[in-house]
């Protein structure tokens, strides 16, 4: 005695197929944005660097005070610059597992004086005052990623300057003791 089933299945091979297909070509459009992502941001990163070498080779002219404190805004957009650069590279890394947090010694309240100095132009054209209070004194030196705490910092900043018109805008700092580990 024989038993035999006999089922047609090359519509569900033919299925198959396709998705792996697709799948292909998704993980090659991947592999293509991030190859794109990251030529642009070096192609984008050589001319900023010249820009900036550039204005550190100006700031050892002869300046008034008004030229220099432009000269310092500007370097410090271009810096700002080159760090979204860099972000757009950490995404290619991010993808290919990569990422690194980087992790370094940096003067709160000078990163934080930086962003109002790029963002007080645009301020006092509307009439707002941008300003640093510090609750319960300096923080100093802290422990952190200054680069991305200047990109989230100059996007609070630079949203409240954009919905702001003849105001003020307080950026606070305050230290607050160590939390103590689980």
């Amino acid at each position: 005695l024989i038993v035999a089933f006999v089922r047609d299945i090359s519509e569900r091979r033919k299925a198959q197929e396709q998705i792996e297909a697709a799948l292909e070509r998704a993980v090659a459009g991947e592999k293509a944005k991030a190859e794109f992502l990251a030529v642009m941001s070096h192609e984008m990163r050589t001319p900023l660097n010249g820009l900036l070498g550039s204005m550190v080779l100006m700031g050892d002219t002869a300046l008034d005070d008004g030229q220099r404190n432009l000269l310092e805004v500007m370097r410090t957009s271009g810096d700002i610059l080159l760090g979204h650069v860099n972000s757009v590279l950490d995404i290619s890394r991010a993808e290919a597992g990569a990422m690194k947090g980087a992790t370094q010694s940096f003067d709160l309240e000078g990163l934080i004086q930086e962003v109002i100095a790029n963002q007080a132009g645009l301020a006092a054209a509307s009439g707002t005052g941008i300003a640093l209070s510090s609750l319960n004194g300096p923080v100093g030196m802290v422990a952190g990623d200054p680069q991305r705490l200047r990109q989230v910092l100059l996007n609070l900043v630079g949203n409240a300057v954009k919905f702001t018109r003849d105001g003020q805008i307080t950026v606070e700092t305050e230290a607050l003791p160590p939390v103590e580990a689980l």
